[in-house]
């Protein structure tokens, strides 16, 4: 297959499932289709990722910075938990999503 053919597949971008029946096309079209719509799909979660991880991070630090000045008063033990657990939680979150898109093919 042609390198201009993956170009044109690449700048493409994403797009909805039209329908079109990809097994009447070559067995290199379908890979460079396939190849084309992960990378999207990577793009995309990549920035969710950074966006959410970023936003709850930001939070946390919110609720702990501000604990005592909007008087929520939270028990120590409730701002370690928030901490630890939760900020353990959605940057594993973050790992297990980004390993499982870039797995090392060998």
């Amino acid at each position: 297959m042609e390198n201009n053919n993956f170009e044109n597949i690449v700048a493409i971008g994403f797009k909805p499932y039209s329908g079109e029946d990809y097994d009447k096309h070559d067995l290199e079209w379908q890979k460079t289709k396939r190849f084309a719509e992960d990378t999207n799909h990577r793009k995309w979660l990549i920035f969710w990722v950074k966006c959410v991880v970023s936003l709850w991070l930001l939070c946390v630090i919110i609720v702990v910075a501000f604990n005592s000045i909007f008087q929520f008063n939270l028990n120590d033990s409730v701002l370690i938990a928030l901490l630890t657990t939760t900020t353990v939680n959605i940057l594993g979150l973050a790992f297990i999503v980004l390993t499982g898109l870039f797995k090392n093919k060998e």
